[in-house]
């Protein structure tokens, strides 16, 4: 499944802070802005995924403009596909024998 949900970026003297305000507990940091980002994505991902696997109802995402910041941090919209992350990690080994000509 495909989705797409709001980040809020908070810039500290380490890096960013990375939360997602409809996910409480979904949080993640980076040292650089890149490195925030793509972590706030595996986060993202990972949280989305275990609510699927849980079967627990997933929260509607907020329209970016919902929601309050202070001046300092910013908002970005982060898009994940958990169906990609369980082909990725799902992938078991299966052993077979088999005889194939010489």
């Amino acid at each position: 499944m495909k989705y797409i949900y709001t980040a809020v970026f908070s810039e500290n003297n380490d890096g960013y802070v990375v939360e997602f305000p409809d996910l409480p507990g979904c949080h993640t940091c980076g040292d650089t802005l890149n490195q925030a980002v793509n972590m706030a994505r595996d986060a993202l991902c990972l949280w989305l995924y275990d609510m699927e696997e849980r079967k627990t109802e997933i929260p509607p995402a907020s329209y970016p403009n919902a929601l309050s910041t202070s001046a300092d941090d910013f908002l970005l919209a982060i898009s994940v596909d958990t169906d990609e992350y369980r082909r990725y990690f799902e992938n078991k080994l299966v052993k077979k024998t088999l005889t194939i000509p010489s």
